[in-house]
């Protein structure tokens, strides 16, 4: 834990020296994005008072290499804190949920966007452009979620946002350095929910201890060389 801490607040650090938007605790953010306050491990353990922004990146234009293919948007939905009765992230017909340690419970749709709806997100927007927009699919992705999960229907919701998928071409992760310039490491795929603990904790692990783990040869960037 500590080792992936302060692999993070490196990280944090140079983040904030590459970008220009001053936040009131010194660090930096992509003026459409929301810091991540805390860190929760696998064992419970918090890092509170700390924020890492988080940022709308084009990785493709960054690095000048088609990785990725183009973002989808996905409907985000975050509950207020509610009793403790989710310990696992369930994954139904286009919904998955999970709940945080907080109680909230973030709920996500897979593909239910519509295809107007997805034209009219092309800027990135976090937010759908007006109430009567977010009702529907909050009332959709209800409906959907109450066929296996009825507590769905008592939750207060405390926001309705829009998440942009990282999908790489080949669907895999890509997940190490750069042969062209090893002082880049990349580390992006789909769903990072579900595999954003494993690889969090292995990508520390790289980037510490200078070494090379097996599992993750078959997902290098060097693929696409």
């Amino acid at each position: 834990i500590f080792i992936e801490y302060k692999l993070l607040s490196l990280l944090s650090n140079l983040i904030s020296y590459l970008f220009s938007i001053k936040t009131d605790n010194g660090f930096t953010k992509n003026k459409n994005t929301k810091p991540i306050k805390k860190i929760a491990t696998e064992i419970g353990k918090k890092i509170s008072n700390i924020e890492y922004p988080r940022f709308l990146i084009d990785t493709n234009s960054l690095l000048s290499k088609n990785y990725l293919i183009k973002p989808t948007p996905g409907v985000i939905i975050k509950s207020k804190p509610y009793k403790k009765i989710i310990n696992k992230i369930i994954v139904g017909p286009g919904i998955h949920f999970y709940q945080q340690s907080n109680g909230q419970i973030i709920i996500g749709e897979q593909g239910s966007i519509s295809i107007t709806d997805a034209k009219s997100l092309k800027n990135r927007l976090e937010r759908f452009s007006s109430r009567s927009i977010e009702m529907n699919y909050l009332n959709k992705i209800r409906s959907m979620g109450g066929e296996f999960f009825e507590d769905i229907f008592d939750l207060e919701i405390d926001e309705v946002s829009i998440g942009w998928r990282p999908i790489p071409i080949d669907g895999k992760p890509i997940i190490g350095r750069l042969d062209h310039n090893p002082n880049i490491y990349l580390a992006t795929m789909h769903s990072g929910i579900s595999l954003g603990p494993l690889v969090g904790s292995l990508v520390a692990r790289e980037l510490v201890q200078g070494i090379k783990i097996p599992v993750l040869e078959n997902f290098r960037p060097s693929r696409f060389n």
